[in-house]
């Protein structure tokens, strides 16, 4: 590499002011970070900027050696890493580790392939660190909408994050200014980089990059596969690398047949859990109508608050009149497949690689589901969500479970909206609409998803009419949260109530998929320590001929729909069977872990003896189509 010091003493000066410059702004927006406390970090970081900027003025560089090339692509992978990490800085979960190290080699392997094979440092360079920009932008405005960064499977559900990205709006921090401000600078200095590609064609030059992106994908070899997912709010970013994360999540999604597999075992627990076809006629059996709300949550599981107005006063009253309580969610501020998907299947994403999103990855054009059990006893199916049909792939979904009939948001009118999505009154009153135009010589079993209560708390047309009082500061988008949840809570009661009336056997159940997502001073405030916690959300089951009264401390969704089979007396499905066996003993099981004879014990602590067996019979309802699908959903009358 050779530096040739400019001649020109105003380009000089220039160079020297620009520097100081830059300099100062990046100082000025660090001490508006959470690096602010940390001088050892910005004070360097704030000069490196300003060298930056002014030494591709100061001096002509050239690109003319093996040792210039590496250090070309070493500068350009890491000024690209600290451009896509840096909008996620806002974040006070998210301190400078040394994952950046582990990216920047990762990168480094990237651009020391590429020159091997185009002799061209710039171009990719420019390319690369434009793509960090972008990406990391909408990381970061990820983070802002649902309080976790991009997985592995969201690239499967592209389509989903553009639909309800336009019900966001992105706020813009400091560290998306400093990320910007870097890239500017980084992009200056690589544009004025010379590197004769008559230099770089040289074979010495390209078997160096070669050399380099060998030894620096060794490394990763090396490193990655001791690593493992942390999806959990920023623990990715932090232990892995945001583009290390992603390494771990791939090298985790491939699932292997579980210790002690084999198809006799699963036929051998079906035999064990055999059941038996409903004898009722059709006319007797009772309708069944499960409903996943929303963001459903009792935020009162978090800690004591007060509020000037109770926000699920139905939901608390039906607790006289029906099995009730707490059920644990696989997931948190988002992801709302992964509920359904454990609640449609009995399945846990217990067993499931961190972060995967069954729905689109996993899933080929026929699932063993309880909709089938439902159809082998003579039901009419429905699913309905008030939203595009291709988010997560339920459109595909959908039909692969088997239901008769979808409806989505763009199949049928709407009788009202909050915010801009279908309100959930008016979801109830097409669930109703749909119930009295089903089929009249077969029991109905509906399954919706409302959508009323999405993430975005801070909508200026909404009017709150719950408020969070006593607390040291007021909460926009937690009064605006309790709103909405009131307004499902009443949606809820108009349901229960419609078929409180009705000479129709009706059994109902609703839950919550998953916790919103809170701001972290609102958390603090009540004092909430641990994970747990933010993964209850409240579950009823009613109905409207042989009412029971029981108050469940803790379940988990993929044991909310055995227990529905079983209140009905519709126990064809030996899978389900050995699902509600099992929820005798550990009545709770989600990706935090599993609740066993009154203790909880976490996942990473691994998993028990008493679930070996659902590992097992889950991996062949998912996996082994060759079996017989009776032992998963029953047969036929």
């Amino acid at each position: 590499m050779r530096f040739e010091l400019t001649q020109d003493r105003r380009r000089r000066a220039l160079a020297i002011a620009l520097g100081a410059v830059c300099a100062a702004l990046f100082l000025a927006l660090m001490l508006r970070t959470q690096f602010r406390r940390q001088p050892h970090i910005i004070v360097p970081f704030s000069l490196g900027v300003g060298a930056l900027v002014a030494l591709p003025l100061l001096y002509r560089i050239e690109v003319r050696s093996w040792w210039g090339l590496v250090l070309a692509n070493g500068a350009i992978a890491g000024c690209s890493v600290f451009i896509l990490c840096m909008p996620m800085y806002f974040w006070e979960l998210v301190p400078m580790t040394k994952s950046v190290i582990t990216d920047s080699i990762l990168v480094m392997a990237l651009l020391c392939l590429l020159t091997a094979a185009t002799a061209d440092v710039k171009i990719f360079g420019i390319l690369w660190m434009t793509v960090c920009l972008i990406f990391g932008i909408i990381d970061c405005a990820v983070v802002q909408f649902r309080g976790n960064l991009i997985t592995l499977s969201d690239f499967n559900n592209i389509n989903t994050a553009i639909s309800v990205a336009a019900q966001y709006h992105l706020k813009i921090t400091p560290c998306i200014v400093l990320a910007v401000l870097l890239y500017l600078a980084a992009l200056l200095a690589v544009l004025r980089l010379r590197a004769p590609r008559a230099n770089l064609r040289r074979l010495p030059l390209r078997l160096t990059a070669l050399v380099c992106a060998l030894a620096c994908g060794a490394f990763c070899f090396y490193y990655y596969p001791r690593k493992k997912p942390r999806m959990f709010r920023g623990k990715g970013i932090i232990y892995n690398g945001l583009l290390g994360e992603f390494i771990t999540e791939l090298m985790d999604s491939f699932i292997t047949p579980p210790k002690g597999y084999s198809d006799d075992r699963v036929r051998a627990l079906s035999a064990e859990n055999a059941g038996t076809p409903a004898a009722e006629t059709a006319s007797e059996k009772p309708h069944v109508i499960a409903v996943m709300v929303e963001s459903f949550t009792d935020l009162s599981v978090l800690g004591d608050f007060q509020v000037d107005a109770d926000y699920l006063p139905f939901t608390h009253s039906i607790a006289d009149e029906s099995i009730h309580g707490w059920v644990a969610s696989s997931t948190i501020s988002g992801g709302t497949a992964r509920s359904e998907w454990e609640f449609l299947t009995g399945n846990s994403m217990a067993f499931m690689p961190s972060g995967c999103m069954p729905y689109g990855q996993y899933m080929s054009g026929d699932e063993n589901s309880v909709v089938k059990v439902f159809e082998n006893a003579g039901y009419h199916t429905v699913a309905m969500h008030p939203y595009y049909a291709n988010g997560w792939h339920r459109n595909t979904v959908y039909p692969a479970f088997g239901f008769d009939e979808t409806c989505f948001l763009e199949d049928s009118d709407w009788d009202g909206y909050v915010r801009k999505f279908v309100s959930d009154s008016a979801f109830v009153h097409k669930l109703i609409q749909v119930f009295e135009e089903r089929p009249k010589d077969q029991p109905l079993f509906f399954f919706g998803v409302t959508m009323q209560d999405h993430g975005g708390y801070e909508y200026e047309d909404f009017v709150a009419d719950v408020h969070a009082v006593g607390l040291s500061r007021d909460y926009p988008e937690i009064d605006q949260f309790l709103s909405l949840i009131k307004l499902s809570d009443d949606a809820m009661r108009e349901l229960v109530e419609y078929f409180r009336n009705t000479d129709e056997k009706v059994q109902i159940v609703f839950f919550g998929d998953h916790q919103p997502i809170l701001p972290t001073e609102f958390a603090e405030e009540l004092g909430l320590d641990g994970r747990l916690r933010r993964h209850i959300v409240p579950f009823v089951i009613w109905n409207n001929y042989d009412q029971k009264v029981e108050e469940v401390p803790l379940t988990s969704i993929n044991f909310l729909m055995p227990r529905v089979l079983k209140e009905i007396g519709l126990d064809s499905a030996p899978y389900f069977n050995f699902l509600n066996e099992l929820s005798q003993t550990v009545p709770s099981l989600s990706t935090n872990g599993y609740l066993e004879e009154g203790v909880f014990h976490f996942k990473s602590e691994g998993i028990g003896d008493a679930l070996a067996d659902y590992r097992i019979f889950q991996y062949a309802n998912m996996f082994r189509h060759n079996l017989d699908e009776s032992l998963f959903v029953g047969s036929a009358e």
